[in-house]
């Protein structure tokens, strides 16, 4: 998947676990979306863009200062 991909995916799994009728169904959006952020940001990495801001995208633990 390319970045654009990644981001577009990363936001319908966000939309889904709004949506979601059970806990089950939400957990399943919210480990896509810790998925697609960790994909987003290596991604980012590796390109040379920016990818240290912490969260970087919403689904991602909080992070150590990597400044």
């Amino acid at each position: 998947m390319d970045l654009n991909e990644l981001l577009h995916a990363h936001q319908l799994a966000a939309m889904k676990a709004r949506k979601a009728n059970n806990v089950d169904e939400r957990q399943n959006q919210f480990d896509l979306i810790a998925l697609y952020a960790k994909r987003i940001r290596l991604l980012r990495k590796s390109d040379g863009l920016p990818h240290n801001e912490t969260p970087f995208v919403y689904g991602e633990p909080p992070r150590p200062d990597l400044s």
